[in-house]
């Protein structure tokens, strides 16, 4: 098994990492560094303060994408508003109504996102159509007709957009087809050949999230790979299986991007590498397998592992003595955003990348879920929830701790209203009805 990371690294972050997360996890060219609240710049899982250079990775062995391996493929920016940073990756075109495949990790936690072609430079504003965290695979749409303004960023072969011209829609289109409109946005070509060892492939993506595709040569060395993301802060490991591996250097910003074959077809999706050494072993997950997951989200169908649509939002993060879990109503299942800051205590003031009222007291001792802080604006907020607070209750199911609170939000959408109970810590009982919101995509 070897060891990687991967994750979505803030545009607070110092530098670019050195430990190879790839994907959403490159600060973004064009964001300005923001520091969280309070000036408390925290690390995302995956960051490291090293900068990504000939020292500490190597001389990279990429060049810019031609004009042939830039179509079909986009540069991912998003927005994580609750976590005043910034984040870039790759993404796949699969049909020209806007279907886009990318990595899960690439828009978790975003609350906005958008994509530009690398052929044309039209950006397009995306909502997620569904994601899967334990597959890392997420599906964006977009709307080809409403292309905003025309991007720089792209290959070098981009020569600037054209107006996108009509086009029809069909929801019930399979991933991947091309209806054969006139719309700008072209799909890349999906290969219907078997990968096999010692294949040629190239890796194409945003590398380094500069706004530019590049393209990384090298060949299959193995099929089936497992590999282990490193824990790193408060993302656990995580184990990924089935993944072609390659030798070809892959890095942060090209998650989500297109492992392509000698002729130019699709043939995984980039998402992770290795680290600690100047010999880059790149992971992609195999085309075939990324579809069909991508297949059941635009058919809404629902499995134990994705989130369809974004989750309810009910706006706090969570902490206990042994673990932490994000109150959103997606699946329970770690992510950064939604977690408390071990690095304060709780007598420390405001965790980073919360607000509202703390308190002096002790935490309650009531069995529950402990609120480790309240996002702004928040329905947690309107309530008057505050960190240090514990909740006993949702809709009058007792809750005992916070992985039974999120199975319990997890089973509501946004717009659904549920009543609250929570003791303070004073030790008094509150109880209110909230509607929960749309949270960040899962």
């Amino acid at each position: 098994m070897n060891s990687i990371t991967r994750g979505a690294l803030s545009a607070g972050a110092l530098a670019l990492t050195a430990i190879l997360t790839v994907g959403g996890g490159v600060p973004a060219a064009s964001a300005t560094p923001v520091a969280a609240p309070e000036s408390h710049q925290r690390i995302a899982p995956g960051q490291s303060e090293t900068q990504l250079d000939s020292t500490s990775q190597g001389t990279l062995d990429q060049e810019p994408a031609t004009e042939d391996e830039s179509t079909g493929i986009v540069l991912i920016d998003t927005e994580m508003g609750y976590k005043s940073a910034a984040a870039a990756g790759t993404g796949i075109v699969l049909d020209d109504q806007g279907t886009i495949l990318t990595n899960n990790h690439v828009i978790a936690d975003s609350t906005s996102i958008s994509v530009t072609a690398a052929d044309t430079g039209q950006t397009y504003e995306a909502t997620v159509v569904g994601s899967d965290s334990t597959q890392d695979v997420a599906v964006l749409t977009i709307d080809p007709d409403e292309g905003g303004s025309s991007a720089q960023a792209g290959s070098s072969a981009a020569s600037g957009s054209s107006a996108p011209s009509e086009s029809g829609s069909n929801a019930q289109a399979e991933v991947g087809s091309d209806t054969g409109s006139d719309s700008t946005l072209e799909p890349a070509d999906i290969s219907d050949d078997d990968v096999r060892v010692g294949d040629a492939v190239t890796a194409v993506g945003n590398a380094g999230g500069a706004g530019e595709l590049q393209a990384a040569d090298g060949t299959v060395t193995a099929l089936d790979a497992s590999v282990t993301t490193a824990a790193e802060g408060s993302a656990e490991s995580e184990s990924l299986t089935g993944m072609i591996e390659v030798d070809a250097d892959i890095v942060s910003g090209d998650s989500g991007g297109a492992l392509l074959d000698e002729d130019g077809d699709v043939v995984g999706v980039n998402t992770a590498a290795s680290q600690g050494s100047a010999d880059i072993t790149g992971f992609a997950i195999p085309i075939d397998e990324a579809l069909d997951i991508a297949q059941n989200i635009t058919d809404g169908v629902q499995t134990e592992t994705n989130t369809l649509g974004y989750p309810a939002f009910l706006g706090v993060a969570l902490t206990s003595p042994q673990t932490s879990v994000p109150a959103d109503g997606s699946t329970f299942r770690q992510r950064g955003w939604g977690w408390s800051d071990s690095s304060q205590s709780p007598d420390s003031g405001q965790s980073s990348g919360f607000g509202g009222p703390e308190s002096d007291s002790a935490t309650a001792s009531a069995s529950g879920a402990i609120v480790g802080g309240v996002y702004e604006h928040s329905p947690a907020a309107a309530a008057g929830l505050a960190a240090r607070d514990t909740i006993t209750a949702v809709d009058g199911t007792g809750v005992a701790d916070s992985a039974e609170l999120a199975d319990l939000l997890g089973r509501h959408a946004p717009g659904d209203q549920v009543e609250i109970t929570w003791v303070d810590s004073s030790g008094s009982t509150h109880t209110s009805t909230v509607t929960l919101t749309e949270g960040p995509a899962a």
